[in-house]
């Protein structure tokens, strides 16, 4: 059978360790976890000298999504309602939305940041993104207004591996035409 190699897992921090290693040239390699994608070697050769520490890096990506929602508020109460006797919803998803992820701030889509449309029911989705903190934001076309008390745009943090839920948008039903009599 032979001699086990030695191994470690990682601590909090992604750092590791193996103590009291001869002098001499070891292979050091990494088993890549699931749903992470290695972004570099997967083994190096680490040179170990007596009283010296080595470093050999791995690294390695995993990214999180962003989902949520883009609904009538016919009532522009923020609650998307739904039918008493049935649960069934009775606000509907808002299908051909654009949303995206206003990278500087400006509340603009510009033509680097990334951006989706709602799907028949609303819904969309931003998949495999770096951790971080992101604003995302509707586009509302001219007629329609989001519901009081609430924003075009919400703070999404996003986790590796994670899918992060945002609380939904509010759209108030376009404003009715009124003709001057």
């Amino acid at each position: 059978m032979g001699i086990p190699e030695p191994s470690t897992t990682t601590d909090g921090d992604g750092n590791y360790l193996f103590r009291s290693l001869k002098p001499a040239t070891y292979r050091v390699a990494e088993l890549v976890e699931d749903g992470w994608t290695a972004t570099g070697p997967v083994s190096l050769e680490a040179v170990v000298s007596l009283d010296e520490d080595t470093k050999a890096d791995f690294f390695d990506f995993a990214g999180g999504n962003i989902t949520g929602i883009v609904w009538n508020d016919f009532n522009a109460d923020g609650i998307r309602d739904t039918d008493p006797d049935t649960g069934e919803l009775i606000e509907p998803g808002l299908p051909g939305w654009t949303v995206f992820l206003d990278f500087n701030n400006d509340r603009l889509l510009d033509p680097t940041e990334p951006s989706t449309t709602t799907d028949a029911n609303g819904s969309y989705l931003f998949t495999n993104l770096p951790a971080d903190d992101y604003e995302v934001t509707e586009v509302v076309p001219p007629g329609w207004d989001i519901s009081p008390h609430y924003d075009s745009r919400q703070t999404a943090a996003v986790t590796a591996l994670q899918t992060t839920s945002l609380a939904t948008s509010r759209i108030s039903t376009p404003a009715m035409v009124r003709s001057a009599a």
